[in-house]
């Protein structure tokens, strides 16, 4: 094989181009005899590099010799490094040219996309880079500009009854929507509209529900997870409430937020949240010429921050007491601590537990069949709970691989739960486990609320389309990373990171599926937890059926999550079991989008409400923990 390198590369370079097919010839003989391997790849590269054909394509394109020799370094690294696993368009053109269906010139084309992509402002053309950016978002909704909508923001703290304001509005009119940060929320408008006489739908990501209990029949109110709202204006509402408003800082669903308040198409929008988030709002309803009206409101009980903390004595825990903590393994041993003291059942809440059992543990602790909760930050949003008295286990929460201090907005939040207006408490207190944390909460609790300064926005399949037409043979997550380099953002917003962080690891493990875009970017922005090997294992096994054009069934739902299972004895087992839940849920989100090929909901439904009991079993008993904990103060 070398001998035959050695007379190709002698050949081009007495000839030049000329002898493209001479060389295509000699490929053509050794593939008779030798499979493709990562050294005719090389061989085939040095070709390339003496190619006539690649300066004429430097001279039109105005690329120096540095920039043709970074190019080079990163082609060859794209090819090298990652064979035979790179693109299967570049390598089903290596491997052509190795057995003579093709001549070297035809890795002109893949060595242009390469250039771009890795010098996208100087390559590309002007109009796609000034269009395709992501500096005017107002535009993407051309339904809502030809509307003049009236925005009414109803600022104020957790238990303030701004929300309940909002919703009157909602339910006086004849057409509505009601956008929620959570599908519980979503659920509890949809159970009290139709509670009241006002009949309502429900769209989450996983179900659509009827008030009217017929498919054919929809209502005219509608309530639904923020990400589910209509923007398009296929159907115009008289009054849309937008609630928790300050989310739209959030780095991975913030976009969701700003989606809505910009594209909405109701005469009228009524937003709830933090005062924090009445200035950027603001902005971006001036921008688009419209008007706000500002509420705001103070809490309907007084909250009371307490001059004493436990002590650390578990003694001194109340029916009411609501523990919080930041990590699962500290809930669970707070749990069994609490239980083993009082004798009797403790509620817990935190986000890792599948909603309809965040739901029960809340009825639970709401009735006394649970006198005391320990629970992180979930219960911050989305639950009603009758807490007479929060009490800071921690000041400090694990996050991103590092341990950080509470904000004064997250522990304003938190603390805000208790004093439920309606509950038998007259008033809500907080306060710390331990004295070495007292003067710190006090401290957050009196500190100026910061306001929120940019809106997040995201990348829609429309711009990713728009914008892989310049790079037809790209696969998706290196489209998302030149979108990301080249993004030219109004200074208003910013681009939600963690949302892109999902999409480019899910699309990249996806890579070598025969995915249409469409179905890349859905697969990419699929509800997942894309750091549990339960949930990426599922969706691999998943995408991979439907690249084939091949329907995945209930029974391959069962062995996504190693169905059957029996009630966990550890933490680590309970969350896997927790993690099987959100897989039947990612299916059912697929089940709405591509019915066809996700035919089989009932099944997934069924597996849910086994998993539920199963989880619900699960935290009765005091489950083992096989490793102690990495920051114990009990």
């Amino acid at each position: 094989r070398k001998g035959l390198y050695t007379s190709n590369y002698a050949s081009i370079k007495a000839h030049g181009d000329s002898q493209d097919e001479m060389n295509a010839r000699g490929y053509k003989k050794a593939s008779r005899h030798q499979k493709f391997m990562k050294g005719d790849a090389r061989g085939i590269l040095s070709l390339f590099g003496r190619q006539q054909s690649l300066k004429s394509l430097a001279d039109e394109h105005n690329l120096s010799n540095n920039m043709i020799k970074s190019v080079m370094q990163v082609f060859k690294k794209q090819i090298l490094h990652h064979f035979p696993n790179m693109d299967k368009s570049l390598y089903n053109t290596l491997s052509d040219i190795y057995s003579g269906k093709k001549n070297v010139s035809e890795l002109l084309s893949h060595f242009m996309e390469c250039a771009k992509l890795t010098y996208p402002n100087e390559l590309c053309s002007d109009v796609l880079l000034s269009n395709n950016m992501l500096s005017c978002p107002p535009l993407w909704y051309p339904s809502a500009r030809r509307l003049q909508r009236r925005f009414v923001y109803h600022a104020g703290p957790t238990n303030s009854g701004k929300t309940h304001e909002a919703l009157r509005h909602f339910m006086s009119v004849e057409r509505g929507v009601y956008c929620a940060p959570l599908r519980m929320l979503a659920a509890e408008i949809y159970q009290k509209c139709n509670e009241q006489g006002v009949i309502c739908d429900m769209l989450t990501g996983e179900e659509h529900l009827f008030g009217s209990g017929k498919p054919d029949q929809p209502a005219d109110h509608l309530s639904c997870t923020v990400e589910m709202a209509d923007c398009s204006g296929t159907t115009k509402y008289d009054v849309g409430v937008i609630d928790e408003a300050q989310m739209i800082e959030h780095s991975e669903r913030g976009f969701a937020w700003t989606r809505v308040i910009l594209g909405l198409p109701a005469k009228e929008i009524h937003i709830c949240g933090s005062g924090i988030a009445v200035d950027i709002i603001k902005t971006i309803v001036d921008s688009v010429g419209e008007e706000m009206e500002v509420k705001h409101y103070d809490r309907l009980l007084p909250l009371i921050t307490l001059n004493h903390s436990l002590g650390g004595d578990f003694s001194k825990v109340r029916p009411g007491d609501c523990l919080v903590a930041f990590s699962r393994n500290t809930i669970f041993s707070l749990k069994a601590k609490i239980e083993y003291l009082k004798k009797s059942h403790c509620a817990v809440v935190y986000g890792g537990l599948p909603s309809v059992m965040r739901l029960k543990q809340a009825a639970l602790f709401n009735d006394q069949s649970s006198k005391v909760m320990v629970a992180s930050d979930a219960i911050g949003m989305g639950l009603n709970l009758n807490i007479r008295r929060i009490i800071f286990y921690s000041m400090e929460k694990y996050s991103e691989g590092s341990v950080s201090l509470l904000s004064a907005v997250h522990t304003k939040q938190i603390a805000g739960r208790a004093g439920r207006y309606l509950s038998q408490y007259p008033h809500g207190e907080v306060t710390t486990f331990f004295t070495e944390d007292l003067s710190m909460l006090k401290k957050l609790l009196s500190l100026k609320d910061h306001n929120i300064e940019q809106a997040g926005i995201a990348v829609s399949l429309e711009q990713l389309q728009t914008f892989s037409q310049e790079f037809p043979q790209t696969p998706m997550h290196h489209l998302l990373e030149v979108f990301e380099s080249t993004v030219k953002l109004d200074r208003n917003y910013f681009l939600c990171h963690a949302k892109l962080d999902q999409q480019k690891a899910i699309s990249y493990v996806l890579r070598n599926m025969q995915l249409s875009l469409n179905d890349m970017y859905m697969f990419s922005i699929a509800p997942v937890d894309y750091d549990s090997s339960v949930c990426m294992n599922a969706l691999y096994l998943f995408a991979k059926r439907y690249s084939r054009g091949e329907p995945i069934m209930g029974g391959h739902l069962r062995k996504s999550i190693r169905w059957p299972l029996k009630p966990a004895s550890t933490l680590k087992e309970l969350k896997n079991y927790e993690k099987a839940y959100e897989v039947v849920d990612l299916y059912l989100w697929l089940h709405m989008r591509r019915p066809q090929l996700f035919p089989d909901p009932e099944t997934a439904r069924n597996l849910q409400q086994n998993l539920v009991a199963i989880i619900d079993h699960s935290l009765v008993p005091k489950l083992k923990q096989k490793r102690k904990l990495h920051h114990q103060k009990l």
